[in-house]
């Protein structure tokens, strides 16, 4: 079995990790990049994994890394969501038939349009629970996500083959996952439900997930913004796909579980890059609006950012 990975950013060098560690009789994982630069680099020297207290280095000799999209039997995307689609639109052209994509990318998606642009094969959705923070540029910090899975991936009814494949790889590498066998859309807010509470108090304070949890102000502001997103998705009648049971302690459970993780958000604010928040918080402040439920943190958080960044 032939994986790829497009996009090697934190999630995508730790996620190759993971696939790498464990002794299988599967391929070598692709990353697939487009910076030439990084590209050179990883090829010259691979990259080091910081993760439970020891720097492993993973040798070129482990995986492959390429700038072209070649034919693959699963495809991991780990981009940003704002590169999404010229990614998908790549993997359509170039690709072999039938890949099985899957999408971890933030932000509330649109699986029927994505659907649209990569057609070639099955498009899955997940969402990664573990912590991954880019240290440099071939440098990643990987957070366990504690005693539950690494991995949620929404098990489409219509691609039951593809999942058992997927499932398959994962269990072969050891990497912890469990299927969500709602509505996909379930999923991908209740994701960014979380994001939500921790991505724009983490820019705002500067502060890594388990100091937001030991700080008893920040966490009570990003557990007021986690409830109101929670009052958001019950006007909508979305389901929590995970922590069904305490949805509101799930938010306590990810920050313990990857505390020493920068949100995705803070790390795009400290590189000076383009923030995913108008995709993952702007969502919840329209559909607040639409349904009637009164967000006051989560709107003045999403101000706040906006007029810290400086946009």
């Amino acid at each position: 079995m032939r994986v790829g990975i497009a996009g090697p950013g934190a999630i995508g060098l730790f996620l190759c990790y993971c696939l790498t560690r464990q002794k299988t009789a599967l391929a070598p994982p692709v990353l697939i990049d487009r910076n030439k630069s990084r590209i050179r680099k990883l090829r010259q020297t691979g990259f080091t994994v910081i993760s439970s207290g020891r720097k492993i280095s993973i040798s070129p000799r482990l995986f492959t890394v390429t700038a072209r999209t070649e034919p693959l039997d699963i495809v991991f995307v780990t981009t940003k969501s704002l590169d999404l689609g010229p990614i998908l639109q790549k993997l359509n052209r170039r690709a072999g038939s039938r890949n099985t994509v899957v999408v971890l990318g933030n932000g509330i998606l649109n699986p029927e349009r994505l659907a649209k642009i990569y057609s070639r094969g099955p498009l899955l959705f997940g969402s990664f629970l573990a912590g991954a923070d880019r240290i440099e540029e071939t440098t990643v910090a990987g957070h366990d996500a504690g005693q539950g899975p690494m991995l949620i991936i929404h098990k489409n009814s219509r691609y039951h083959e593809e999942a058992g494949r997927l499932s398959e790889l994962l269990n072969q590498a050891k990497i912890a996952h469990s299927f969500h066998q709602g509505d996909v859309a379930d999923l991908l807010w209740t994701k960014n439900a979380y994001l939500c509470a921790i991505g724009p108090v983490s820019v705002l304070l500067g502060k890594t997930n388990g100091q937001i949890l030991e700080s008893e102000p920040a966490f009570e502001i990003a557990q007021t913004a986690m409830s109101e997103t929670l009052a958001v998705l019950k006007s909508m009648n979305r389901r929590p796909a995970f922590f069904e049971q305490d949805p509101l302690g799930g938010l306590r459970q990810i920050l313990k579980n990857t505390g020493a993780n920068r949100s995705s958000m803070l790390q795009d604010a400290l590189r000076g890059k383009k923030t995913e928040l108008d995709l993952i918080v702007k969502p919840f402040l329209n559909a607040a609006r639409t349904h009637g439920v009164a967000c006051p943190t989560l709107d003045a958080l999403y101000a706040m950012v906006k007029a810290y960044l400086g946009k």
